[in-house]
């Protein structure tokens, strides 16, 4: 079999020890080369745990980040990288809670 791109969609979390910490989410889309859908998981994983970090932040807390969850593994949906290649896409029902969530969609802020 040969290798294609496969996205994948992971979330990681940030956590802190400190009582007035507020977790820090972030999602992170990746191309993957792989031969198979399973592949493509262990090399996502394998990502997620070579992003796994401490350090200390401006107020002297430390902070960890960690792998939270493997959201997402897809085959790209076009076959090849060109100048402008679709990689991933999402369908939701529910526009207001993606409002909430995505703050770059609000009232206003429509591609129409």
């Amino acid at each position: 079999m040969s290798a294609k791109y496969y996205v994948a969609v992971v979330v990681y979390e940030s956590a802190s020890e400190s009582p007035d910490y507020t977790p820090l989410y972030e999602e992170c889309i990746s191309l993957i080369k792989a031969s198979s859908e399973d592949e493509a998981r262990s090399k996502a994983e394998a990502l997620g745990r070579t992003r796994s970090a401490k350090y200390k932040n401006v107020e002297g807390q430390e902070i960890s980040w960690s792998l939270r969850n493997i959201v997402d593994i897809n085959p790209m949906l076009e076959d090849s990288l060109g100048e402008v290649t679709e990689i991933y896409a999402r369908h939701f029902k529910d526009i207001d809670a993606y409002r909430k969530f995505e703050a770059l969609a609000k009232e206003g802020g429509d591609c129409q």
